[in-house]
């Protein structure tokens, strides 16, 4: 097509379909419509900031003439903004350690380390889990075949979106 628009709305509530109260029905007696209906589609603004856990639904509008329109391929790139949180200097006690992160991470994707020499024998580092609200969970190892958990002393970066 010689020209085209884009489109979208979300569709679905966040509301639960049910009151916090269970003595309440979740029906009542009028003739309203039991889902509220989807909002307008509006233009694409070109990215979408604060989205929420919800569907979207996109409409392309190409434009009228002697030949129909066609779409040929469609491309979807869905991203969110990088977050990086940085720890210096971190004691890690041999039972391992939460890293206190603070910033509002969806998922953790990868925790990187250095290992700061202080006199004892770690190694580095290995990242029991990546849990996005308590923080990633980190046990110092040391150079032992097979490895062994020890205290240790580092930096680390978390990555994530």
């Amino acid at each position: 097509a010689a020209a085209w628009t884009l489109s979208y709305r979300p569709t679905g509530s966040q509301a639960p379909m049910w009151d916090v109260d269970e003595t309440t029905q979740m029906w009542s007696s009028d003739a309203d419509s039991m889902w509220d209906p989807d909002p307008d589609f509006v233009p694409w603004p070109g990215e979408l900031a604060d989205l929420l856990h919800q569907e979207y639904e996109f409409r392309v509008n190409t434009s009228s003439g002697v030949k129909q329109g066609a779409i040929s391929g469609f491309i979807a790139v869905l991203d969110v903004e990088d977050i990086e949180e940085r720890f210096e200097d971190v004691v890690v006690p041999i039972g391992g350690i939460r890293l206190p992160i603070t910033k509002p991470f969806r998922k953790i994707v990868k925790v990187d380390y250095s290992v700061q020499f202080d006199g004892g024998n770690a190694v580095g580092f290995q990242t029991l889990d990546k849990n996005s609200t308590l923080g990633p969970l980190m046990k110092a190892i040391d150079g032992a075949t097979p490895p062994a958990y020890t205290s240790g002393f580092g930096d680390f970066i978390v990555r994530g979106y």
